[in-house]
């Protein structure tokens, strides 16, 4: 399992106004994550990066 992680403000400004800086959804595998992820950057979103369960970074994306 790991989890992709977005910033907040692909979700809404409501996200922040909680406190909430990032938002974080389980996948089965990184394939899976670095799919959605590719897909949602592509629309603007922000995503971040992938961790495993243990919070290591297994991927992230540039802002460049």
């Amino acid at each position: 399992m790991v989890y992709l992680v977005w910033s907040s403000k692909s979700f809404g400004h409501q996200f922040e106004r909680a406190g909430h800086k990032e938002i974080r959804a389980k996948y089965a595998n990184l394939e899976q994550a670095k799919t959605q992820g590719d897909h949602d950057f592509e629309l603007g979103r922000e995503p971040l990066r992938v961790e495993d369960a243990k919070g290591k970074v297994l991927h992230e994306w540039s802002k460049s």
